[in-house]
């Protein structure tokens, strides 16, 4: 009996940029306000495939993004696409402005971080299909489902005399990334 074996790393993702991230919350009275909410939420991702032999194929992936384990957004990243071998890619995602509904309860929670000293942060969550092709043997298909979380992004420089906060990218965080067989 011949057992075979063939071993693939999953890929890497990582929170590269943010725009469009500039936001004012008016923490002076008793109800807090934010000031200014931007148009868009522009998020930068790289995604990173670390193998010699296997190209991936990235299908539906989807993102969230979440405040204390509330999901504020939820929408499409990508449909589809191609990765070589050993390449990095950087995909951009727009996500609307903050929910209203949100605006006063996010306005509130900022401005007790503030307050108390605290870090504002928000989680991204991706989840999606990659088939990996071994580029030597076109029978070696697989495919895993694949759940990514990163922590990295988090509300910086609120200052006493502006109210101003800034949408900024911890890139020491690297995304974790959990994956699981999944059919093709």
């Amino acid at each position: 009996m011949k057992i075979l074996l063939w071993y693939f790393a999953i890929p890497k993702f990582k929170i590269e940029a943010v725009s469009s991230s500039s936001f004012s919350v008016l923490t002076r009275y008793v109800h807090p306000l934010i000031m200014y909410n931007p148009n868009n939420w522009n998020l930068t991702f790289s995604v990173q495939n670390p193998n010699n032999n296997y190209d991936f194929y990235y299908n539906d992936f989807k993102a969230n993004i979440s405040y204390t384990d509330t999901l504020l957004w939820s929408g499409n990243v990508f449909d589809k696409f191609h990765q070589d071998a050993k390449d990095q890619s950087l995909i951009d995602s727009t996500f609307a402005a903050l929910p209203e509904a949100y605006e006063y309860w996010i306005g509130t929670s900022i401005a007790g971080d503030f307050a108390s000293g605290q870090t504002t942060r928000f989680s991204v969550s991706l989840s999606g299909i990659v088939q990996m092709s071994d580029r030597k043997s076109a029978s070696h298909i697989s495919c895993r489902e694949v759940e990514v979380s990163c922590g990295g992004l988090r509300v910086e420089n609120l200052q006493d005399s502006t109210q101003t906060g800034v949408l900024v990218v911890d890139s020491s965080k690297a995304c974790v990334v959990i994956s699981q067989d999944s059919t093709c």
